[in-house]
């Protein structure tokens, strides 16, 4: 896993999390729907509670978040670490912007009072580059199965 890779973990489990919880909310309004009918009063029976099951599947998905969540905290905690250990202010800016906060290069840029290009290409690179010098620094490699580092 590259460092990039490695990095952009949080952000891609953070829109997961996001996507899970739209999932959830349209599971939870589909359980609470309520239909009626302005024709006659029929009796139907049936095998499974429609609703029952949209609960079930809300509570499966809550659980699901949950355990996300507990693994965005989990690689959060470890990338900051790492982030934190880069000595120059302005790249920890860039990384925990990006990396951590999700904000584009354009709105990181803005913020920082740099043109979009060198925020993206040049100081990037920098950080990527003293991310990659902490990794060796602290003998930090990553692992070929998990999402974390281990100290060799």
């Amino acid at each position: 896993m590259t460092t990039k890779e490695w990095l952009l973990q949080y952000r891609n489990l953070n829109k997961s999390i996001n996507e899970k919880l739209v999932e959830r909310e349209n599971i939870l309004t589909l359980a609470c729907k309520v239909t009626g009918s302005a024709t006659e009063d029929k009796v139907k029976t049936s095998a499974t509670n429609t609703s029952e099951t949209w609960f079930i599947k809300y509570a499966e998905v809550t659980t699901e978040i949950d355990a996300k969540v507990d693994e965005l905290v989990s690689i959060g905690e470890e990338i900051k670490s790492v982030i934190y250990k880069v000595s120059d202010l302005r790249l920890q800016t860039l990384l925990i912007g990006y990396y951590i906060n999700g904000k584009t290069f354009e709105a990181l840029a803005e913020d920082m009072e740099l043109s979009e290009k060198w925020v993206r290409t040049g100081l990037h690179g920098q950080a990527i580059n003293e991310i990659e010098k902490n990794r060796k620094l602290f003998n930090l490699v990553p692992c070929s199965s998990a999402s974390t580092y281990d100290i060799v």
